[in-house]
């Protein structure tokens, strides 16, 4: 039997519980030929179901439990409370003159995810500039004649 084709025929956690129960009535180097796996999975899968039972045996969450880098909530309430006070100013600004923490791309993440950038006024779309671009071409052709 080979281990990523049973891991894809039945549930993962039944797999490892079949995996343990083996290498404890056999040996670790059996069940790894057995289930077509390293002995290095098998050790970990009979080393957790030991540890922890059945728990052991379940995926565990990969996602951070915290991120080390990622601005206060009273510093992201700052930068809105900033912001808000100077909507013309940027990131680096905003650093530069109130020593706010965090990066200017950090800084400019919080203002963006606040909604606090406005768009610039007249500015075309990009349909609308490209059929000024072809229009201008056409005038110019017309005139190359």
């Amino acid at each position: 039997m080979e281990y990523y084709q049973l891991i894809r025929d039945m549930s993962k956690f039944n797999l490892r519980l079949q995996i343990a129960r083996r290498a404890k009535q056999v040996n670790i180097s059996e069940a790894a030929r057995y289930y077509g796996t390293t002995r290095k999975t098998v050790r970990k899968w009979v080393r957790n179901y030991d540890l922890y039972g059945l728990r052991g045996l379940k995926d565990k969450k990969r996602a951070p439990k915290d991120i080390p880098h990622r601005l206060k909530p009273e510093d992201e309430r700052r930068i809105v409370e900033l912001r808000q006070r100077h909507p013309s100013w940027g990131s680096r600004r905003l650093i530069e003159r109130y020593h706010v923490k965090g990066s200017h791309s950090s800084v400019s993440r919080v203002i963006r995810q606040n909604n606090l950038i406005k768009p610039k006024r007249g500015s075309v779309g990009a349909s609308a500039r490209t059929y000024l671009n072809l229009r201008k071409r056409c005038i110019f052709l017309r005139l190359a004649k």
